[in-house]
């Protein structure tokens, strides 16, 4: 997690990009597609664990579904497969409102911290459903990346500049708020809930929506 910063540039504000020309960063998983009730699902049919939605409190998924790291481990990698990935829902208004940017002139970047070897998969089912984006990156948001794996790095995505970001994770929120100084939509999810350890100056870029119509209405001009 970035340090605070005593000294900095003032937060820029989602109204600051002028309309035409800004980038805007959407993660993929609990953002566009509807992942840890598919997770779930899986969780129930493979490892006959039931666990409800409000109890996934964690982020880490092992924590979370108590599983220990092999088993976490063999998990991950059925679910990652893509038969599984490509039968997750997607989430209510999320094509419309990236459409509603994209036709007033905004570039939507599509952000994913999933390992590289599913960007088929994952584009396949932006296709199936009709999500609208002008990018897609692969970055190693939780350092779980192989070295050889074509993806970008936190240090690399810093380089990039975006008006607005739209998150289910905390950690990452945070680093997007403080370390980039955006103004992160962070969407509502049983893991992302405790704030008391966000920096001060990170909390005040972050704010809470309950899902995309939210996003709509606060962030109407990013």
């Amino acid at each position: 997690m970035p340090s605070e910063r005593a000294n900095g540039p003032a937060p820029r504000r989602a109204t600051d990009a002028a309309s035409g020309g800004g980038r805007i960063y959407v993660d993929l998983d609990d953002v566009l597609s509807d992942t840890v009730t598919g997770l779930l699902r899986a969780l129930e049919r493979l490892r006959g664990k039931v666990v409800r939605f409000e109890e996934v409190r964690h982020f880490d998924l092992g924590r979370s579904f108590g599983l220990g790291a092999d088993e976490l481990a063999r998990f991950m990698r059925e679910i990652h497969r893509p038969e599984w990935l490509e039968a997750l829902e997607v989430r209510i208004g999320a094509a419309d409102v990236l459409g509603s940017w994209l036709e007033r002139g905004y570039e939507v970047a599509l952000v994913t911290g999933r390992p590289p070897h599913t960007n088929a998969a994952s584009q396949r089912w932006l296709a199936k459903h009709g999500i609208p984006h002008s990018a897609f990156h692969s970055v190693d948001k939780y350092a779980r990346h192989g070295d050889g794996d074509a993806s970008l790095s936190l240090e690399s995505l810093a380089e990039m500049e975006f008006a607005l970001a739209v998150e289910d994770s905390l950690e990452t929120a945070v680093f997007l708020a403080d370390a980039l100084e955006l103004p992160v939509a962070l969407m509502d999810r049983p893991w992302n809930r405790r704030m008391e350890d966000v920096p001060t100056r990170a909390r005040a870029r972050i704010t809470r929506v309950g899902g995309w119509h939210d996003v709509a209405k606060r962030f109407a001009a990013p």
